[in-house]
């Protein structure tokens, strides 16, 4: 077994990295042909992906040198001359790898726009120690969160002439992955690990690490030797929803206003998203009274109707309440309200799923005032009050016409206050047979 097959899932990622390896291993063979490796590749990707697993398996299977650069065991003064040392080492020890985990903490603070951050004098340091040791069988891999944290002249061919974008994991990933975390550990035969990959949606490597020793953990506190799947859900309502069951509840009215806001959200995340509820808590957590938590399509293109169904779903807590409070208005949805409108915006005027004329663009001359027109802004808010207040209206028939299966989750958060993925779909079911029989 080589190392990349001790990584779960990945599978084209991997396949490329271990297309570099053969490059490196017989680098004696194309070289008199006269090609050369890669100078450099960029593993680029959230935290927690598995970019350095990934490189350092690449590191491992090349089986060639590799120097490891630490900026964090090096004064700044010494910097330059660090790298340079390093370098040379490399290409005395040539073929090699020079390994740079976390490029991004060293030219910039990462997270921050790359114009506000971006460290001109570490990009020349690491810009001089590859251009004074240029060598065909030298490659830089480096990894970072952020490939616009870089500079163009670091990122042009010549430098790093792979980009590997490590990307969260699909759904078949996130299978593999749980089966590799579950491995070796006592897990109850009851348990769906096809379903933990379906409610882990969005959750990268080190969440779902993270997710299965919380689960683990569990187990360990309610002296159970086998981890089951009361201990899975526990673990996704502290880490999904960071509650707990021994949190304090809300007062009666607000834990009915809650349990209706996110019963709104559960029909129409069922009617909407299929089976992709998978959970939802009304125990408070900071400023939020409650949340659902919806798995995310794992296509990187979504149709119109996708992205329309999304902001429904968002507003479908607002449109309970309305539906259910008639007589009064609660604020407790302006998360939900702002989240549909930057949604909204976006389909309008970057997605053009409406046309071109809603296109944020300039109609002044772009020679003499880059601005946007009051004529297109104007045009563009209309449409886009328009779009959101057509889905609050889908929204409030859809709860109008699902009210019976609304009341049965309020009843079952109010009484249960956390309902998992298993929960909301045995009552979906059980609601949808009394329908056929009726």
């Amino acid at each position: 077994m080589n190392k990349f097959d001790k990584i779960a899932g990945y599978a084209s990622e991997k396949k490329e990295l271990s297309d570099i390896c053969k490059l490196i291993k017989s680098y004696d063979e194309f070289s008199e042909r006269g090609f050369r490796l890669p100078r450099g590749v960029l593993l680029c990707g959230l935290p927690g992906v598995g970019k350095t697993v990934l490189a350092e398996a690449l590191i491992e299977e090349s089986g060639v040198y590799c120097e490891k650069i630490d900026f964090e065991s090096v004064e700044e003064n010494d910097i330059s001359d660090y790298l340079d040392e390093r370098f040379k080492e490399a290409v005395k020890n040539a073929p090699s790898i020079v390994f740079i985990d976390e490029l991004d903490k060293f030219v910039g603070d990462p997270g921050v726009g790359f114009h506000e951050s971006y460290d001109m004098s570490a990009t020349r340091k690491i810009l001089k120690a590859i251009n004074d040791n240029v060598c065909d069988d030298v490659m830089v891999v480096a990894t970072i969160n952020d490939k616009g944290m870089l500079s163009a002249a670091l990122t042009r061919s010549g430098r790093f002439d792979k980009t590997i974008n490590v990307p969260l994991p699909d759904l078949e990933d996130r299978k593999a992955i749980i089966d590799l975390y579950c491995r070796g550990k006592d897990i109850a035969k009851k348990v769906d690990l096809k379903a933990l990959a379906k409610i882990t949606a969005g959750f990268s490597g080190a969440d779902i690490e993270c997710f299965v020793n919380e689960a683990g953990l569990c187990s360990v506190l309610a002296d159970r030797r086998y981890i089951n799947q009361e201990d899975f859900d526990d673990a996704i309502n502290k880490i999904i929803f960071k509650s707990s069951k021994k949190l304090k509840p809300l007062e009666d009215k607000d834990k009915d206003i809650v349990a209706v806001h996110e019963s709104g959200h559960i029909v129409a995340g069922l009617m909407l998203n299929g089976d992709n509820v998978a959970g939802a808590s009304i125990l408070p957590q900071g400023s939020s009274g409650g949340h659902v938590k919806i798995a995310q399509c794992n296509r990187r293109i979504q149709s119109k109707s996708e992205f329309i169904n999304q902001i429904i779903i968002a507003l479908a807590g607002m449109a309970a309440e309305k539906v259910f409070f008639k007589d009064d208005e609660y604020l407790g949805s302006s998360s939900d309200v702002e989240q549909a409108s930057e949604m909204v915006t976006d389909i309008v005027t970057s997605g053009c799923a409406f046309g071109f004329e809603y296109l944020l663009k300039s109609d002044r001359d772009p020679f003499t005032d880059s601005g946007i027109s009051e004529t297109r802004l104007q045009k563009v808010e209309n449409k886009c009050d328009e779009v959101l207040n057509d889905c609050m209206l889908k929204a409030n028939e859809l709860i109008e016409s699902n009210m019976d299966l609304v009341k049965k989750f309020v009843s079952a958060l109010k009484c249960n206050y956390t309902l998992t993925r298993d929960d909301i779909m045995k009552i979906y079911k059980r609601e949808t047979r009394k329908r056929k029989i009726a």
